[in-house]
């Protein structure tokens, strides 16, 4: 059976990754897959949008979990 590899890490741009894409092939007899080496955007920043594509509001510090 032949299948294709996608590979997804957050710090890649997709137009790396898509570089990366390997086709799989599985039978009795073989089972192997070669090394996926993946690149790391160096201008990766962690920063999340909310649903409106703005910025999270940090939590007040006074804020409660409801943990009494």
């Amino acid at each position: 059976m032949r299948y294709t590899l996608h590979v997804w890490y957050e710090k890649s741009t997709p137009e790396s990754l898509k570089s990366r894409d390997r086709i799989v092939t599985i039978s009795g007899a073989s089972r192997t897959l070669e090394t996926v080496q993946v690149i790391e955007d160096p201008h990766f920043t962690l920063a999340h949008k909310n649903l409106y594509g703005q910025d999270y509001v940090p939590p007040a510090s006074n804020a409660g979990y409801g943990h009494h």
